[in-house]
C-alpha cells in the first residue's frame, strides 16, 4: 500500500473504542427491546457489523428479527422501543428511528428466514447481505479507502438524490477486486453495461439493467448497484482514470462542497448558489429538490445556457454555474430544401424573421429571450420557488 494511502486510512479508520461505544449501545437498546419482545432477536447491521464503518459515523443499524408467522412486526418494534420516543419512518416496511448519544439509530424489523427466497420484504435479506461480508471480505481496509473515496468525490449514496454507490456495493466491489487500487485500476476500464458477478447469475429484469450490474450474491434475480446513475458511473470511470495516470491523496479530499465546485468556475462565467431549509423528512425533501434543481437546468439549456449544476446536502444549498452572457441572436434550423411543402410553412412561420438558405436547408435567425446568465438564472429560480 501506497505510504499517502496508509496515512489517508490512519484519518479514517475508527479507534476501538468507537466500537466498543457501538457495541454498548447495541447492548443498551437490546435489553431494552427484550423487556418487551422476548421472541425478538436484535441482530447489528451496517458497516459496524462488517467492521467497513469509517471514523464518526454517527449511525448505527439493528435488525430486529421476528419470527415468520408473527403479524405486525412494525408496530410491535415501535412498542417496544416506547422508551426511545421513536419516530416512524415510512418505507415498504416501516421501521423505527431515534437519536441516543449522538447516534442516529435505525431499528429494521425483519423476519427470520432460512434463504432469501421466503423474503417478504427486501429488508428481510438484510442480514444475508451483512452474514455474506462478513463471510468474504478479507481486507476491510480497502473498502474503508474506496468507500472514502466514493464519499469524497461525490459518488456515494444509493438514495434517489445521491444516485451513487451502495455501501454493500462498494463492499462487493472489494470482495471482487480485492485492494482499493486494484478496483480503481478495473473502472477506468469500465464501459456502459459493465457486469461482475460474485456467485451466480440470472436473468434480470429490465428495470435492474443499468450502467453497471453487480450481481446480489444473495439474491441473484437483483443487482445491487441498481441505484447507480449513468452519470454518476461516467464520473467513476473518469475519476479512477484519473487518479490511475496520477494517484495522490488529492482525491481522498472532500470535492462535496460549495468552495470546491465554485473553484471550477471559469472567467467568463458566475456561480450562483442558494441555500435551502429541509421540510419534512430529509431523504425525501432532497429527492423532490434534486427533481427540481434538474428541471431548472433544463429550462437554462432551452434559454441557450449550457450550465453545471449539483445540490450540497451538507451543505442545505445547491448550485449552478453558468455562461455570464450568451450570443443574443441564435440560428434555428429548418427543414432541407428538398422539402418544399415544409420550407413554405417555415417561411410563412418567420416572414418577420431573416430566414436564409445554407447547404441545401433553410434556417432562421432569431433574437434571444435574455442573454444575461445572472438575470437568467435568478428569474428561473424564483419561478420555481
Amino acid at each position: 500500500m501506497k505510504q499517502f494511502l496508509k496515512q489517508v486510512l490512519k484519518n479514517i479508520k475508527p479507534e476501538n473504542q468507537e466500537y466498543e461505544k457501538i457495541n454498548q449501545i447495541f447492548e443498551q437498546i437490546s435489553k431494552e427491546i427484550k423487556t418487551h419482545s422476548p421472541h425478538a432477536q436484535p441482530f447489528l447491521g451496517g458497516s459496524a457489523a462488517k467492521n467497513t464503518r469509517l471514523k464518526n459515523n454517527k449511525e448505527i443499524d439493528i435488525f430486529l428479527k421476528y419470527a415468520l408467522k408473527t403479524k405486525n412486526i412494525s408496530e410491535k418494534t415501535l412498542k417496544s422501543l416506547k422508551k426511545y420516543a421513536p419516530e416512524i419512518v415510512k418505507a415498504s416496511r416501516n421501521y423505527a428511528s431515534f437519536n441516543l448519544e449522538n447516534f442516529k439509530i435505525e431499528i429494521i424489523p425483519v423476519y427470520e428466514i432460512k434463504k432469501t427466497e421466503q423474503a417478504e420484504n427486501i429488508m428481510d435479506c438484510s442480514p444475508f447481505h451483512v452474514e455474506y461480508v462478513k463471510k468474504h471480505l478479507k481486507h476491510p481496509d480497502e473498502t474503508m479507502l474506496l468507500k472514502h473515496f466514493c464519499k469524497q468525490n461525490g459518488l456515494y449514496g444509493a438514495e434517489s438524490y445521491q444516485q451513487g454507490l451502495s455501501g454493500y456495493s462498494i463492499e462487493l466491489l472489494t470482495i471482487h477486486y480485492k485492494t482499493f487500487e486494484n478496483t480503481i485500476s478495473n473502472v477506468a476500464k469500465w464501459k456502459i453495461g459493465k457486469k461482475i458477478i460474485l456467485e451466480q447469475e440470472q436473468p434480470l429484469k429490465k428495470s435492474q439493467k443499468t450502467s453497471l450490474i453487480i450481481i446480489d450474491p444473495v439474491q441473484s434475480l437483483r443487482n445491487a448497484s441498481n441505484a447507480l446513475s449513468e452519470e454518476k458511473f461516467k464520473k467513476f470511470v473518469k475519476i479512477s482514470k484519473e487518479y490511475t495516470k496520477n494517484p495522490s491523496k488529492n482525491f481522498f479530499k472532500n470535492k462535496n462542497t460549495l468552495e470546491y465546485f465554485k473553484s471550477l468556475k471559469g472567467n467568463k462565467e458566475i456561480f450562483f448558489s442558494k441555500k435551502f431549509i429541509v421540510k419534512g423528512k430529509n431523504d425525501i425533501f432532497l429527492a423532490k429538490l434534486n427533481k427540481k434543481i434538474g428541471r431548472i437546468s433544463s429550462e437554462l439549456i432551452q434559454l441557450g445556457f449550457s450550465n453545471k449544476h449539483g445540490l450540497i446536502p451538507e451543505e442545505n444549498s445547491f448550485f449552478f454555474i453558468i455562461p455570464e452572457k450568451i450570443p443574443e441572436k441564435i440560428i434555428h434550423k429548418g427543414p432541407e430544401t428538398r422539402m418544399k411543402e415544409h420550407c413554405k410553412k417555415f417561411r410563412e412561420k418567420w416572414t418577420s424573421k431573416k430566414v436564409f438558405e445554407k447547404k441545401g436547408r433553410l434556417y432562421v435567425e432569431l433574437e434571444r429571450e435574455i442573454t444575461n446568465g445572472e438575470k437568467a438564472i435568478k428569474k428561473i429560480v424564483s419561478s420555481f420557488s
